[in-house]
Formats: C-alpha cells, structure tokens, sequence
C-alpha cells in the first residue's frame, strides 16, 4: 500500500513538471513561450493603434494655401487670387492669404516666408522671373510645403520643373496668327512682299510664357503665309519694360514706325495686353492706316477698355480663363497635400479667340470675370457638404 502511495506522489510530481515544462520553456531553446506570446499581442495591440492614429492623422490634414504673386493689382491675376478662394470655400480648405510683391525679387521672396510663417503648407506662386525659382523651391522645400506655379513656371535647384497650371502658350499663340494670317489673306496682304506690309512681334523672350505666346503665333502665320518673305518683312523685337508698360510699349513701337516709313499696314503682335495697346497708341499718333493691326494675347481689361473707346487696331486677341487657372492651380495642391498624389509636371489649359462680339456675350456688364460664374457665391452659400467641387461643374470639357 505504502508502495503505492509513493508511486502516485512520484507520477504526480513529473506530470506538475511537465506541464510547467510545457508552458513556460521549449525544450530545445528553453525560452520562455508564455511572455513571447504576451509581447506579441502587445506589438500588435500597438502597431493597430499606431495605424489607427495615422489614419485619423490623415482624416485630419487641412489644407492651407497662400498666394504669393508678382502684380496682384491686375485684373488677371485678381480673378486668379479669386478662383483659388472660390475652391477653399467650396472644398474646405483654408485660404490663407495673399502677398503683392509688386514685381520685387526680394518683396517675392519675403512673401514666400511670410505665408509660411502664417501655417500655410500649400503655396500657389507666379513668380516675377523664373531665375528665383530655385530660391523659392529651397525655402518650401525645407518648411515640407507643397507648390504649384501658375502662368509663369520655374524649375528647383535641381533642375525638376515645379507642378506648373496656366496658358497653353503654343496652342494660345497658334491661335491668334492663324485669325492674323486669315486677315491677311482676306485683304490681300499675304502677296505683297514689297516692304509697305510688314509684321512685328514685340517679345519678352526671358519669360516662358511670354515666348511661347509669340512662338505659336509666328508658327501660326507660318504655317498659312507660304508665300510671305519673312526673311525682309518680319522683325522680332524683345520688349522687356521696367516701368509703366503701356508707356514703355508706345516708346518702342514708335522707333520701329519711324525706323520704316515705307511701311503702310503694320500686323503687329505682342505676348501680353499692354504691349499691344501701346503698339495700337503709337499707330494712333502717327495716324498710321486702320487697316494695322495690333494684337494682344491676354484678352482682359484693357482690351474690353480699348473697345470700348473704339481703339480701331485691336480687332481681335485671344483669351483665357485665369479665375480657372487659380482654381486648376488649387485642385493640384489639394492632390498633393490631401491626397498625396505626385501630380503632373504641366496641366495647361486651353485659350479661345475674342472679339467685341464675344467679350459682349463673356462680359455683358464690361467686368472681366476671367470665367467666374456670375452665381458662384450663391453656390458657395448652398454647396453641398458631401460633394468634391472640380473645374469640370463650372466650365465642362475644359481640361485637356
């Protein structure tokens, strides 16, 4: 009996062993199992909470743009400035604010510090000259903001162009010398290469944009002028004004009248307004025949202005839409910012011809709205919350 109770004690003892053996200590490496399993749910446990505050970080992000801008006292780019507000009211985004810099290099690169300083982590730029684009690229690039340069691009330090909306200069430009080339077929002019018809382009080759407005329009008068000299009657003149453009653009245009007086008929073609109107002004002084041209490649203020005093050299120009450039250029930083996307290196839009017929139709009131629908604040007032407000809901088809 005695015998038998020391057996059962002894099995007893070796099955407790064995079964602290077997869930506390492998066999062969004698680790402890229960506190590796324990430390794994913990992992765990804290990689979903990690994810789960990454995801609500995420939900989070807002975004905040500033504008920083060469000459925010054009109609242009305040229609502009105005198509990046109506997109943060519509999408809720935060519209931090705006700097002039007044065509000021250093003013420009202030501003870009300002608006940083002020919490914005999304900066849409149209740069005096593209020569301070590295500079401008470096200080968001270092606060980790995120950039779009409208109208005028600029590349980083690196070479790698900057996310860049704004005017299909080639397409703009080709469409305004085709209408120029039609004219001149139409009043015979395109047969006479006897120096008393002659085309000028008036260029401001630094600026890209600038260049690739006169580039498409010469190619334009190219491509349906087969028979013109271009060799004796065409002149491209870089026009680079510091001060008051307009005054600045008679001045020029003056000298080169004065160069030629045998010329008779001028076509002349200038990338932006100003310089068109001041070609048209100095025609006007020299009672030069009213069947010139001069012709713009903007299409805002002062050419609806010209019309209406009846300016009768301006007969056409072509046109875009900067209220769309600034709500495109705010779409992109919203994909980048929100979305994460790397977004495309160009998304460029696309330019219409305008006479006074069309600007009527555009603008019936006179005020160049760039696009702008006339009811967007009461669509801001009752947008819908659940809705993503795109470029497409206002103007269909315009994206390329």
């Amino acid at each position: 009996m005695k015998k038998a109770i020391l057996w059962m004690i002894v099995v007893l003892v070796f099955t407790s062993l064995a079964i602290y053996s077997t869930g506390c200590k492998t066999e062969e490496t004698g680790e402890n199992v229960t506190e590796d399993v324990t430390e794994e749910v913990v992992e765990s446990e804290d990689e979903a909470i990690i994810e789960e505050e990454e995801e609500a970080a995420e939900n989070e992000k807002e975004l905040k743009i500033g504008y920083v801008n060469k000459f925010l006292n054009i109609d242009w780019f305040q229609n502009e400035e105005q198509g990046i507000k109506d997109f943060c009211a519509l999408n809720d985004a935060e519209y931090i604010g705006a700097v002039d810099a007044n065509n000021d290099l250093e003013k420009f690169l202030a501003g870009v510090d300002q608006m940083i300083s002020k919490g914005a982590n999304a900066l849409a730029l149209v740069v005096p000259n593209p020569s301070i684009g590295p500079a401008v690229a470096d200080k968001c690039y270092d606060a980790g903001v995120a950039m779009v340069t409208i109208d005028d691009p600029f590349l980083d330090s690196e070479g790698n162009q900057i996310p860049h909306t704004g005017m299909n200069g080639l397409q703009a430009g080709n469409i305004a010398g085709e209408e120029a080339a039609k004219y001149m077929i139409e009043n015979g002019y395109d047969q006479i290469n006897d120096g008393t018809v002659f085309i000028y382009s008036m260029s401001v080759d630094q600026i890209p944009p600038c260049k690739d407005r006169n580039d498409g329009f010469t190619a334009g008068l190219a491509d349906n002028l087969p028979d013109w000299d271009f060799d004796n009657n065409f002149q491209r003149i870089d026009f680079s004004a510091s001060g008051n453009v307009v005054e600045e653009a008679i001045e020029s245009a003056a000298a080169v009248f004065q160069s030629q007086p045998d010329v008779e008929i001028w076509i002349v073609y200038s990338c932006d307004d100003a310089g068109a109107v001041g070609a048209s002004l100095a025609m006007t002084e020299r009672n030069i025949d009213t069947n010139s041209l001069a012709i713009p490649q903007n299409g805002a203020s002062p050419v609806i202005t010209e019309w209406q005093k009846g300016n009768p050299y301006i007969k056409f120009s072509i046109t875009q839409f900067s209220w769309a450039h600034g709500f495109v250029g705010a779409r992109l930083l919203y994909d980048q910012v929100i979305n994460g996307m790397e977004v495309a290196e160009n998304t460029l839009l696309p330019a219409m011809l305008l006479t006074p017929e069309k600007a009527e139709e555009l603008y019936p009131d006179g005020v160049v709205t760039f696009g702008r629908p006339a009811d967007m604040e009461d669509i801001i007032d009752s947008k819908d919350p659940d809705k993503f407000y795109t470029i497409e809901d206002f103007i269909p088809n315009y994206l390329p």
